[in-house]
């Protein structure tokens, strides 16, 4: 009972340094970056980002972003809470959905409304008169976690991590594929096919991610590459000049994980800029203490106490 308990603090700790991590933001997702649009392109992520977006509120009041963002009056006069609405610009999915022969695009829009909640909601995107306008939504839950966001054969297939039976509302634990489909005017969730999961180590295959950011404001160097990617209990990579492997052990609690201190190969770097980044990311390592997934990013939670941060990685 009282190792349960540990663990469960050291889970919610991490969830706060995730938080923290995104410092600057009352919602929990990264600043969005907006390219610039390419010409006679209405659904390029500049133009989602500066859309116009309904269903998302109790009121069902439209909502207009400025840069991927909205953010409404406070609930009382000179109060700091306030609603808040933003895309994740991460993931945007572009296929025929509504079966016309034309390229829709669907998004993920989340509403904070003030409080610890993050209301995550699906935007279909279409094109008439020449810009975007959304054609339905759809609501997917509050506070989970994203992966991945595809269309396939006209379904939108969205990989993520939710609560499960056991999880409280701010640790999900459980690992997903939702699906809907588009008729009637209507975005309508279908049976997946596939099975829920517990959030493990084994979620980490198949895929090399590439380090982005130390922390939510802090990008790695253009010119270093730092990689991560995990098979058979281990996470092997780059780290800036010399490849590294380590030994990871999987928690009690989902995503709670501890990866051994590190070995690597000993090439001196001559790019002093490279070699200062492996060494920090090396020490780091070893103390990390939950993965999860953010917008589409991985994220790994590391540190005690006041020493914490998260890592960003992007897929390769």
């Amino acid at each position: 009972m009282i190792y349960t308990a540990v663990a469960s603090l050291r889970r919610i700790t991490a969830l706060r340094n995730l938080l923290l991590a995104l410092v600057g933001a009352t919602l929990l997702y990264p600043a969005l970056t907006i390219a610039q649009p390419a010409k006679d392109d209405p659904l390029s992520a500049n133009a989602l980002a500066n859309a116009t977006y309904h269903g998302l509120k109790s009121d069902n009041a439209a909502v207009t972003l400025v840069d991927g963002r909205w953010q409404g009056e406070p609930y009382q006069a000179g109060g700091a809470v306030v609603p808040q609405v933003q895309l994740l610009g991460n993931l945007i999915a572009r296929g025929d959905v509504t079966g016309d022969g034309a390229e829709d695009a669907v998004v993920l829009v989340n509403f904070a409304p003030g409080g610890t909640g993050q209301l995550l909601h699906l935007a279909l995107m279409s094109v008439r008169e020449g810009k975007a306008q959304q054609t339905a939504a759809a609501f997917i839950g509050d506070r989970v976690r994203t992966r991945d966001l595809r269309i396939d054969n006209g379904t939108i297939v969205l990989d993520l991590i939710q609560a499960g039976p056991r999880d409280a509302s701010c640790c999900p634990g459980e690992l997903a594929t939702r699906q809907w489909h588009f008729a009637d005017g209507e975005l309508t969730e279908i049976d997946s096919g596939v099975a829920t999961r517990r959030l493990g180590p084994a979620a980490l295959a198949g895929q090399t991610w590439q380090l982005a950011r130390w922390q939510y404001a802090e990008p790695l160097g253009e010119s270093i590459s730092i990689t991560l990617a995990y098979e058979d209990g281990k996470v092997t990579g780059t780290a800036g000049c010399n490849n590294y492997f380590a030994a990871v052990t999987a928690g009690d609690m989902p995503g709670d994980i501890t990866i051994a201190p590190p070995g690597a190969t000993r090439m001196a770097c001559s790019d002093p800029a490279a070699g200062a980044a492996e060494q920090r990311f090396l020490s780091i390592l070893p103390t990390v203490r939950q993965f999860s997934w953010q917008s589409g990013q991985l994220t790994l939670s590391y540190g005690e106490g006041t020493e914490t941060g998260v890592l960003f990685f992007d897929r390769r």
